[in-house]
């Protein structure tokens, strides 16, 4: 609504409609993922066996993956080796041979997952068994993946660029904000 009001539109013109995120299908098959991660990798078998962070976009410039990845390089830095996650990073798109590149240069191989673009209905088994979600957008006008992590039962770290942001992450609750240009400070969370 906010969003809307910004462009221009008379805030007494509006009314909430349908929710468009079948929240059933993401809790109930995550749910399903945590109770049964054996299956889950078995039918997944792309999925880490260690903690991880989950990303899910489009590799292009405005989703920020490189900057994630930066800060991912930090976090490691910051964390000891066996205690640190590992990160996943659900997606395709034009930028993926810099982000490849990106990887390589700072030799995360083992640690940055890139299983490619994955469906509507193979999401939530990943969602299940990951630890974490993170949405790095510069701008994005809501973020529906990050409906469909929350309804997964996933703590979010949440561009404050997304419209989505002030809607969905109540902070300390269910997540966190951050400022996506800001590295250091998404390292931090």
């Amino acid at each position: 609504r906010d969003y809307l009001v910004q462009l221009g539109y008379p805030k007494k013109r509006m009314f909430l409609g349908y929710d468009i995120v079948d929240k059933e299908h993401f809790s109930c098959q995550a749910q399903q993922a945590k109770q049964f991660p054996q299956a889950s990798r078995a039918a997944h078998p792309q999925i880490p066996k260690t903690p991880f962070f989950i990303s899910v976009t489009r590799f292009i410039p405005r989703k920020n993956v490189l900057r994630m990845i930066e800060a991912f390089v930090r976090y490691r830095q910051m964390t000891a080796s066996e205690a640190s996650w590992d990160l996943v990073i659900c997606g395709s798109g034009e930028e993926e041979p810099n982000i490849r590149e990106n990887i390589a240069q700072h030799q995360l191989e083992d640690f940055i997952h890139l299983p490619g673009f994955k469906t509507y209905q193979d999401i939530p088994s990943w969602f299940g068994l990951a630890n974490a979600f993170i949405h790095p957008a510069l701008s994005e006008q809501w973020g529906l993946v990050v409906n469909e992590a929350l309804a997964s039962g996933l703590p979010a770290l949440v561009s404050n660029r997304c419209g989505c942001f002030p809607e969905l992450i109540q902070e300390g609750r269910n997540g966190f904000g951050f400022d996506p240009e800001n590295i250091e400070a998404l390292a931090l969370l």
